[in-house]
């Protein structure tokens, strides 16, 4: 559940696994799409066909770990110093419209190239953009006050919306 978040932290010898092949379940929560893209589909056929788990440490997690801790009792304070820090000093605006840029971008570089460019020309006319550099030059804190939900581009979501209301396919019995 953890893997589409911007930031993973890890105590180094706690156990961590993907064990549902183990429980005769298959992965779920996005694993297929994230896990892959964190570390590599060798990794992951690994980690998912084994079922095995290891110390936050381990090689088999390559990147997936922003931060590996010494001391379990470290975890969660870094976790919300790190949210506190990002919450006082990060647009969620940008924030928002960049993790989506690398999550639902496009597949070449010409076209993130386009998209990128029309979402950077957006973002330059917003609020948070001129709160931004206006901080930076007065060398004080910024004060974002765009909400992603509001202050979205036009052709935000520009990829194609997956509909979830497919019926399944009735049984041959």
């Amino acid at each position: 559940m953890t893997l589409p978040a911007a930031i993973r932290i890890c105590h180094e010898t706690s156990k961590y696994g993907f064990v549902f092949t183990r429980r005769g379940l298959t992965i779920e929560s996005c694993a297929s799409y994230f896990l892959p893209r964190l570390i590599g589909l060798s990794r992951a056929m690994s980690l998912i066909s084994t079922g095995g788990v290891y110390p936050g440490n381990s090689k088999y997690f390559g990147d997936l770990f922003t931060e590996t801790l010494p001391n379990a009792a470290q975890v969660l304070p870094r976790a919300l110093e790190l949210a506190q820090e990002m919450a006082e000093n990060v647009s969620p605006l940008a924030s928002s419209m960049s993790r989506a840029l690398m999550w639902e971008g496009p597949s070449s570089p010409e076209a993130a190239h386009l998209l990128e460019s029309r979402v950077f020309h957006h973002m330059a006319g917003q609020s948070d953009y001129t709160e931004g550099v206006s901080s930076f030059l007065e060398k004080r804190k910024a004060n974002f006050q765009s909400d992603p939900q509001e202050h979205s581009p036009l052709s935000y979501p520009w990829w194609s919306e997956v509909d979830i209301n497919v019926e399944p396919k009735k049984s041959k019995l």
